[in-house]
């Protein structure tokens, strides 16, 4: 862990840290004992925030489809209405293999793959259009055997991992935002910034883009996020619908600094230890 995100673990955990945001920090962050996290786990997953995807995913594992989107009555009126985006709010929310609801997504993926259809909705566009399941299967399971190709093909060198840095720090999701950008949380392009970040950050390199720039910037964020006097104004972006928000609700504002706060050490916690001031 980089231990420089101590004091803002420490804040979190000293103010009322919402059920997910004191599982996600000893899962991800303090790395508990495996009964710590797991208490933490069973409490969070009592609560709206998971329990309202746990009541809409159907029995098939899905919440609708991978691509294109099902616009049907029984999925608009759901709160989560594409696999996509769910699957996403998995990985925030950070479940795993272990989850009922991740179980029954992954089951899903290898029935599609192995073309088991019979308990599966929307039978046609899940066997025309099979790579969703490809691909939510290896973000959950990257050594299943049923997916070796994938991860042959996602597996870069030293040089084609570095090239794709370069290409997202000059792009960044949808070439909305650049993540070379220094973007505060009330622009509308904040919410594509920290995804793009988010997605990035497992790369090798990662730290290495971010040092000069990004993470002073996101340290002094966090400063003023744990700071009562700073309302820092916070946008929320529906185009990523939850990413990003560890609480039942974001009715004020102390909730979401508390939850953006999360959000941020998170990122920083795959950065390299520096010497920066925090300003």
């Amino acid at each position: 862990m980089n231990s420089r995100i101590n004091r803002y673990i420490n804040f979190l955990l000293d103010n009322k840290p919402s059920p997910f945001c004191e599982y996600i920090i000893h899962k991800e962050l303090l790395n508990s004992d495996a009964q710590t996290v797991r208490d933490t786990y069973e409490w969070a997953i009592k609560f709206k925030l998971y329990n309202e995807m746990l009541e809409e995913q159907f029995p098939d594992g899905s919440w609708g489809d991978f691509y294109p989107m099902d616009t049907s009555p029984a999925i608009r009126k759901k709160h989560k209405i594409t696999d996509r985006a769910t699957i996403r709010r998995l990985h925030d929310l950070s479940l795993g293999l272990d989850d009922e609801m991740v179980a029954k997504t992954v089951n899903l993926c290898r029935n599609i793959i192995n073309g088991d259809f019979s308990t599966i909705r929307h039978t046609r566009d899940r066997a025309l259009h099979p790579k969703g399941a490809y691909n939510v299967l290896y973000s959950f399971c990257p050594d299943d055997p049923l997916i070796a190709h994938v991860k042959a093909e996602r597996t870069l060198n030293d040089e084609k991992e570095r090239a794709y840095m370069i290409y997202e720090w000059d792009h960044g999701p949808f070439d909305v935002v650049k993540l070379s950008d220094l973007i505060l949380p009330d622009d509308d392009k904040f919410a594509f910034w920290m995804c793009g970040l988010e997605d990035a950050k497992h790369y090798k390199y990662f730290g290495e883009f971010m040092e000069e720039k990004t993470v002073p910037f996101l340290f002094s964020m966090c400063e003023r996020l744990i700071n009562p006097h700073d309302a820092v104004p916070i946008l929320t972006n529906r185009f990523y619908s939850k990413v990003g928000q560890y609480s039942e609700t974001w009715n004020d504002n102390d909730t979401k600094k508390k939850d953006l706060l999360l959000r941020i050490i998170r990122i920083l916690n795959k950065c390299r230890e520096e010497k920066y001031e925090t300003h």
